[in-house]
């Protein structure tokens, strides 16, 4: 996989000006044949999310106690799409290709294997998720604002307006999410710290375990229980998200919410299905966030270094911290690995933007010798610069003499 992600980098030419505008462009066309094929040769699994939408939409079942999925059949209804899967996966795939140009359009330089990694994922989990009835479809327009906005206070209140009206009428966990999102942003404003970010996400993990229970009833990870519990023995809970158990209490089910956080990052829980299916998940989702790790907490150049050869981006620290935040919160609710990836695949625009989106990104080179945002001279070009430097001063004596 290595070889052929270095091949397809080395066959990319870059623009003049340093822009990716083939990787986006290819990276679009291709979710056109891969959504084709998915939806011939993936298992029916895959798709009874959409099957469940597109009757709600045709008035065929209306659900009782789910107000989420009658609002995105509602909108579908409301688009005339409710009879046609062409063309609900048409709109997905469109939204999924205006989420890559957004996610792109800020980027400068020569291609990595990293960054060609993640826009490669992006386009297959687009092509599998994003072209049919969907509830994650939906996410994308609060994508397209956040990556879109201008940068400063002005954007981050289109966020939070966008953010707001993803949480009342499709899903309440975005409440947790904009939460942390506000104070990691507000911090971040203040000082700009990886540290400082790590500090935050375990404080709140801390505080939403323990307030959970007070105004709730029930602890912050019962949902996930519950529908885990609704489906023990099925086909779809193979990957299902067992909590780890440290004991009870509010010190012990914070540490638990942790070590759970901690293995969406690293899957390692998928190691045991002794499948190759869930280790290429396992690897998939570690290098995610390894190439997300590097490009925005790398401690030498990393987004929020704050000895980074460019000041700090604000639109790529937005894109970062909420990206952030959704990982975190997701940690809480998501049952099993499956859903996980399915429900990250509208976030990954975020995650491009905060990898490539800004200048001096370590998963892009620079498109011309040397680190040229940073205002050194190259090691390599510094005696080609002093020799053109001497012969213009020798001009300018023997003009000198001559008048």
């Amino acid at each position: 996989m290595l070889l052929k992600l270095r091949d397809l980098r080395d066959s990319l030419p870059t623009q003049p000006n340093g822009r990716l505008t083939d990787l986006c462009a290819l990276g679009c066309l291709a979710m056109v044949p891969l959504a084709l094929l998915a939806h011939q040769l993936l298992p029916p699994k895959y798709f009874f999310d959409s099957i469940t939408l597109q009757s709600i939409a045709t008035g065929q079942y209306a659900p009782l106690n789910d107000t989420s999925f009658l609002n995105v059949g509602q909108l579908y209804r409301a688009l005339g799409l409710a009879r046609s899967v062409f063309a609900a996966g048409v709109f997905g795939l469109v939204l999924a290709m205006l989420g890559l140009w957004a996610s792109l359009r800020r980027a400068r330089g020569r291609l990595t294997l990293g960054a060609v990694f993640l826009v490669v994922v992006y386009v297959g989990l687009a092509s599998v998720y994003l072209s049919q009835f969907s509830k994650d479809v939906w996410v994308l327009p609060v994508m397209l604002v956040v990556l879109l906005a201008p940068g400063g206070w002005r954007g981050d209140l289109l966020v939070v307006v966008a953010g707001l009206l993803y949480a009342v009428f499709l899903r309440q966990y975005w409440f947790l999410v904009l939460g942390l999102w506000l104070a990691l942003r507000l911090l971040m404003r203040w000082r700009t710290d990886r540290r400082l970010v790590l500090l935050t996400v375990v404080v709140f993990t801390v505080v939403a375990t323990t307030v959970a229970p007070l105004m709730f009833g029930a602890p912050l990870q019962s949902e996930r229980t519950t529908v885990n519990l609704d489906r023990s023995g099925s086909a779809d809970a193979v990957t299902a998200i067992a909590p780890v158990s440290l004991g009870s209490g509010p010190v012990a089910d914070s540490a638990e919410n942790l070590v759970t956080l901690a293995q969406f990052v690293v899957p390692t829980p998928l190691a045991a299905q002794a499948s190759p299916l869930y280790l290429g998940y396992l690897v998939l989702i570690a290098c995610i966030w390894l190439c997300f790790g590097i490009a925005v907490l790398g401690p030498r150049d990393g987004l929020l270094c704050r000895h980074a050869h460019a000041p700090p981006d604000d639109r790529a620290i937005r894109c970062a911290m909420l990206a952030i935040a959704f990982l975190t919160t997701q940690s809480y609710f998501e049952p099993d690995y499956g859903s996980y990836l399915k429900h990250l695949s509208p976030v990954l625009p975020l995650v491009i933007t905060a990898a490539l989106g800004w200048t001096g990104s370590p998963l892009l080179r620079p498109s011309r010798p040397g680190p040229l945002w940073s205002g050194r001279t190259p090691s390599a070009v510094r005696p080609r610069a002093a020799g053109l430097q001497g012969g213009l001063t020798r001009r300018s004596e023997r003009a000198a003499r001559a008048d």
